[in-house]
């Protein structure tokens, strides 16, 4: 029993690990008249985006080392 629940410990830990292993990336987007209004950013290689708000401004949450 005891090997079971350390088992099912190290587990939901691992995974809890690798749940909050990300980063949020702030930004905006702008060209030469001014912000960029529902602009789409993506996460390469992902399904992961978000868009711009009316001030061109973004937030994502990708992994670490993402582009």
């Amino acid at each position: 029993m005891k090997n079971k629940l350390l088992a099912f410990m190290l587990a939901l830990f691992a995974t809890v690990g690798t749940l909050f292993a990300q980063n949020r990336v702030v930004g905006t987007v702008t060209d030469d008249i001014g912000p960029v209004i529902g602009a789409s950013v993506m996460e390469k290689g992902t399904q992961n985006g978000a868009v711009t708000d009316l001030d061109g401004n973004y937030v994502i949450t990708v992994k670490p080392g993402a582009t």
